[in-house]
């Protein structure tokens, strides 16, 4: 699965503006200006995949800004479960792979149908077959984010109801520790999709 039909996975096809964002040398995060279409949005990952930086993308479409107050359409519920580091929630991914196992049979919620390795975590997402309004998509994201809470699965609950929320691009390096860079990559993706009524 290449970059443009990754991005044609998670995000909406259409209905606002993307933006994708990188972390220069020098550690601060730039962002693209608007992009106005998902063919913009992954050229412009790309033109960064060359470059020494890590590349993330805004996981919606937007008016303008990506703030939350600016978000339209969403099209995935995402977690960032972390592996390493201060805010790591488990020992390692395949501990972390045990505890979404779990959490699945303990909530009956359904297994993810897309699997992002980050480099020093894992990226769980449950994709829409159709956009949902930023509206509905934060009511379903926060309860999601309560159940995961409830399960003791523990995840990234910043990033989880976060609408506004980057994340990283399958494909692209993850180079937090800049002398040994990690590879992101897409260890997942079923072809069926999620109704975010039935999740609901």
């Amino acid at each position: 699965m290449d970059t443009r039909q990754f991005l044609e996975r998670v995000l909406p096809s259409s209905g606002g503006d993307y933006f994708s964002n990188y972390k220069s040398p020098d550690g601060k995060l730039r962002q693209s200006p608007p992009l106005k279409s998902l063919e913009a949005l992954a050229a412009d990952i790309e033109r960064r995949r060359t470059e020494r930086v890590d590349v993330f993308y805004g996981t919606g479409v937007y008016d303008g800004r990506r703030t939350s107050d600016k978000t339209v359409l969403k099209k995935a519920l995402y977690v960032d479960v972390d592996t390493a580091g201060s805010h790591a929630g488990y020992a390692s991914k395949r501990e972390a792979a045990a505890a979404l196992a779990h959490f699945h049979r303990d909530s009956g919620f359904p297994l993810p149908n897309m699997v992002v390795d980050s480099g020093r975590g894992l990226h769980f997402y449950w994709t829409f077959a159709q956009a949902i309004p930023a509206s509905e998509w934060l009511a379903l994201a926060r309860a999601f984010k309560d159940l995961c809470a409830a399960h003791d699965f523990r995840v990234d609950a910043s990033i989880t109801s976060d609408p506004a929320r980057i994340l990283r691009v399958p494909g692209t390096l993850n180079f937090k520790d800049p002398t040994a860079p990690l590879q992101c990559a897409l260890v997942k993706a079923d072809p069926e999709q999620f109704d975010p009524v039935d999740l609901a």
